[in-house]
């Protein structure tokens, strides 16, 4: 464009202007020179102009108009709904081989869109966790030493009683790309949903308890991910599954190895008051997964037993409900108590499905 506009201000500089006046060549001259003037102020102008309009920081797809960018996204179906629940992003860029090279940070005006630069030619992978924070722990990363098979994420939000506080609301996302210079290149990430969310009434079906506070317990669940998408699982979510790379129609969400050895499980706990002959709340905590879905147990503020532990895997079976083919572990039961000390528990807003007590299912 700029060479087009070029050429037209030579031939306008250049073009037989005829005078009839005796003084036509002074005039011819000055002419020359005021269009001189304008090409030099022209040419510059008009370069800035194009260049401002390809490459428009403003603009949600051309703030990366040159080198690479990483586009992210959270589905839920086929809506893109990432502002609603991301709220920071934090980048680590490995090579192709697995060593960690350095942390990119991310554009908070621009959340959902990564544009790198400085890097050599090459192969890469980034691992993004989206909403963390302290409580988050990651193991140390010293640049081209720490592998990416021992990049870990420990839950770290303890409470007095050495006991869990929530996890944050972590989403994932990895991303492997080729990088090439002086070549606009664009790849896709989808974030997935890392954490659970159990919430959970105990309602006094016949006599109430002379205590207003309690605490929720759940024990048994994973304090720990590792986040290399080597040890990662893939489930698709819309769209073909012949890659397991997303696209535009194709969305793919990953989720991180859980560790469920009996050192990595945690306890988390929340204080609830009594209200209105119950007491409910959400506890979140990272993934459960088929083989450990927790124990849940009421307390007695000084830690003693309310009611009995139960372990939760088994009405989550009868019900049918998935665990570690769930995309978006959102789960609410509610637990009744009678003075003979009965136990029933039942999907939260779901009375049509059966319930269970501790021995069997009842209608």
């Amino acid at each position: 464009m700029v060479e087009e506009i070029n050429k037209i201000i030579y031939v306008e500089m250049h073009y037989s202007v005829t005078f009839t006046s005796p003084y036509s060549w002074k005039i011819r001259k000055s002419f020359q020179r005021f269009l001189e003037r304008m090409y030099s102020f022209l040419l510059p102008l008009v370069a800035m102009i194009l260049l401002l309009s390809a490459c428009s920081t403003d603009d949600y797809y051309d703030i990366c108009c040159d080198d690479l960018c990483i586009d992210f996204r959270y589905s839920r179906g086929a809506k893109d709904v990432f502002p609603e629940y991301i709220k920071n992003m934090r980048h680590f860029l490995f090579s192709a081989e697995g060593r960690f090279l350095k942390e990119i940070e991310a554009d908070k005006s621009h959340l959902q869109h990564l544009h790198i630069e400085h890097i050599e030619e090459g192969s890469y992978k980034i691992v993004t966790l989206g909403n963390s924070s302290a409580v988050s722990h990651l193991s140390a990363l010293v640049p081209k030493q720490t592998n990416l098979d021992d990049f870990l994420l420990t839950i770290s939000n303890q409470r007095s009683d050495d006991k869990q506080n929530d996890s944050d609301p972590l989403y994932w996302g990895v991303c492997s790309f080729l990088y090439k210079r002086n070549t606009t290149q664009r790849y896709l990430c989808d974030m997935s949903n890392i954490h659970c969310l159990l919430t959970v009434s105990v309602v006094w079906k016949d006599t109430q308890p002379q205590a207003d506070d309690f605490i929720m317990q759940i024990r048994g669940v994973s304090g720990t991910y590792n986040l290399s998408p080597e040890h990662s699982s893939v489930q698709y979510v819309l769209g073909d599954n012949l890659q397991s790379i997303p696209t535009i129609d194709r969305v793919v969400h990953r989720f991180p190895y859980v560790y469920e050895d009996i050192s990595r499980l945690v306890v988390h706990r929340k204080e609830v008051p009594r209200l209105a002959g119950r007491v409910k709340a959400t506890i979140r905590s990272l993934r459960y997964t088929d083989t450990s879905v927790p124990y849940f147990q009421l307390l007695n503020m000084d830690g003693t037993p309310a009611m009995r532990e139960i372990h939760l895997l088994k009405p989550f079976k009868e019900w049918g409900w998935k665990i570690s083919d769930n995309i978006e572990q959102n789960y609410e039961i509610e637990i009744g108590l009678y003075d003979d000390g009965k136990i029933v528990v039942r999907p939260g807003g779901e009375a049509n499905i059966l319930d269970w007590i501790d021995g069997g299912i009842v209608g």
